[in-house]
């Protein structure tokens, strides 16, 4: 095998290694976050100490979300962790 061969087969490599470890953050993006809170269906991860108010916010979303077509949200106050995972 030449080495432009070799070169492609090694770029194809790293690109599939980069999609699948961002296809992995999506699926499961707790490494990003220190903080999480669960209440029903529905977790919040952060960076800072999540309020224990935020349950009846997220009580309030569960029953709305229930009536709409279930589509995942995120919300960041991080530019480039809105990007990632939006």
């Amino acid at each position: 095998m030449n080495r432009r061969a070799r070169l492609s087969l090694k770029l194809a490599g790293g690109v599939v290694a980069a999609v699948g470890f961002y296809l992995l953050l999506l699926a499961f993006p707790e490494p990003l976050f220190t903080h999480s809170f669960t209440t029903g269906s529905i977790t919040v991860y952060a960076n800072t100490e999540l309020s224990p108010a935020l349950a009846a916010i997220l009580e309030a979303a569960t029953a709305r979300a229930s009536q709409s077509s279930g589509r995942r949200e995120g919300w960041s106050t991080s530019t480039w962790r809105l990007a990632l995972t939006t």
